[in-house]
Formats: C-alpha cells, sequence, structure tokens
C-alpha cells in the first residue's frame, strides 16, 4: 500500500503526489490571494453555486432544509463567542441525520 501522507516536503508543504498537506502555511495563503483577486460579484457567484451544488447533492433539492441545516451549524458555532460556559445550542448532527429529523419533523406537522 502506498501510503503518502507522512511522506511529505516540508519546504513547499506538498506530499510525494503533490498534493498540499495538512497544516501548509502556503494553501490559506494562496487562497486568500485568490480571493482578493476575484471581484465581490464572483465571489458571490462562486458562493451561490457552491450552495446549489450543496442543495442538489445532499438536500434532494430542498433549500429550505440546507439553510435550516446551515443555520443550525452556524449557530452552534457561534455559541462558544457568547462567552457563556455552557451551550445554548447543539449541533444538528450529519446532513443524513438532520434530513431524517426533517422529515419525521414535516410528518407530525401535517398530523
Amino acid at each position: 500500500m502506498d501510503d503518502t501522507r507522512n511522506e511529505h516536503d516540508v519546504k513547499n508543504g506538498r506530499d510525494s503526489k503533490g498534493r498540499f498537506t495538512r497544516g501548509n502555511p502556503y494553501a490559506a495563503r494562496g487562497g486568500r490571494a485568490r480571493a482578493q483577486a476575484l471581484s465581490p460579484q464572483r465571489r458571490r457567484e462562486i458562493a451561490r453555486l457552491g450552495f446549489a451544488a450543496l442543495v442538489e447533492t445532499r438536500f434532494d433539492g430542498d433549500s429550505d432544509m440546507a439553510r435550516g441545516w446551515l443555520g443550525s451549524v452556524g449557530a452552534w458555532a457561534g455559541d462558544v463567542y457568547r462567552g457563556t460556559p455552557w451551550q445554548r445550542f447543539q449541533h444538528p448532527g450529519g446532513i443524513d441525520d438532520y434530513r431524517r429529523q426533517w422529515a419525521a419533523r414535516r410528518i407530525h406537522a401535517e398530523d
């Protein structure tokens, strides 16, 4: 088995297959430089395309469900910045778990 995860060139932050390695200082810097070179309109277009792909591939086209999951993850992630020792929001779980919960809430709401 060819395990290249531990073989990397420290100088350029890439493994033997040319992929960026974890903790590579160049990857983040390059990503920020690329984003800065793009216009705000192009960055918004890329974000819209990414969200549309997420909705189609993981949420079967249901953008309301995708927004609900992203909002729940955002609320959970922002909890640490409130400065309290307890969490107000729980992580919604993986997308598949959230889809099952979403479907159950819809069925319950129709009753």
